[in-house]
């Protein structure tokens, strides 16, 4: 008899335990889905908030381009460049040397197709689209890329060359000029710009055969003669008197200092 009421006793206990246990597993659940909830809540509003502060900032955008459709366009070379970025330097796998170039030259003509060529003033730059033209300088610096690698034509390389430059990117700018000049030898206008490149860092002898190379295709450009003959003045060089005489031809005699 003894032994059965312990017996009883001990499941009566065992139950006991198991039923705390469970209760206390149940409060726990409880507890947890509690938490969440309240995480959720704070989640949501959060959203809300983000939502209503995202909605605040297009509808900004809107009113600030609505009368420059034309800024709203580089919202597309952005995505471009983004898109670029993530192919060349993001995918974690091996992009070949020919892809590269592609999608390099994607992003490129994506800002040339955005400027007015005949022009590179400052002023006449769509607002907005250097900086663009500064991150596709770090995409091709951190690519090791330079112009011969962009599948551009001459023209394409001149105008890109004017927008590196206006963005004091220099030695990008003459690096598409010249790129520019090798593509189409005919158009002297990427030489001349190279040439002001030169002469704003005063790079002499780079500028002096740069000039050499417009006198090539003008015999008569009496800027380029006059200039070269400052930069050859006092040297045994025989051009400076082909030059001092090309422009006596021309009426424009060279004035000598003392």
């Amino acid at each position: 008899m003894d032994q059965t009421t312990t017996g009883i006793l001990a499941l009566y206990g065992i139950l006991g335990v198991t039923v705390l246990a469970l209760w206390l597993r149940h409060r726990a659940v409880l507890n947890h889905r509690d938490r969440m909830m309240s995480r959720m809540g704070s989640l949501q509003s959060n959203l809300t908030d983000t939502t209503q502060r995202l909605d605040l900032l297009s509808r900004g955008v809107d009113t600030i381009l609505g009368e420059t459709p034309e800024v709203r366009k580089l919202l597309d070379v952005h995505r471009k460049l983004e898109s670029a970025e993530n192919l060349l330097f993001d995918q974690g796998v091996a992009v070949s040397s020919s892809e590269s170039c592609a999608i390099a030259t994607h992003a490129a003509k994506s800002i040339i197709e955005k400027h007015d060529g005949n022009s590179n003033d400052n002023d006449s730059i769509l607002p907005g689209l250097l900086p663009l033209v500064e991150r596709l300088d770090a995409i091709l610096t951190e690519a090791e890329m330079k112009a011969e690698d962009l599948e551009l034509n001459g023209s394409e390389q001149r105008i890109l060359g004017g927008l590196f430059h206006a963005s004091t990117r220099t030695s990008r700018a003459a690096d598409c000029y010249r790129m520019a000049n090798l593509m189409d030898p005919e158009d002297s206008s990427s030489l001349r710009s190279l040439a002001r490149i030169q002469r704003e860092s005063g790079e002499l002898e780079p500028l002096d055969r740069t000039l050499e190379r417009l006198l090539a295709t003008d015999p008569d450009d009496v800027e380029a003669l006059a200039e070269q003959a400052s930069i050859l003045v006092g040297t045994d060089d025989d051009r400076y008197i082909r030059n001092k005489t090309r422009l006596i031809a021309l009426g424009q005699p060279l004035e000598e200092t003392e």
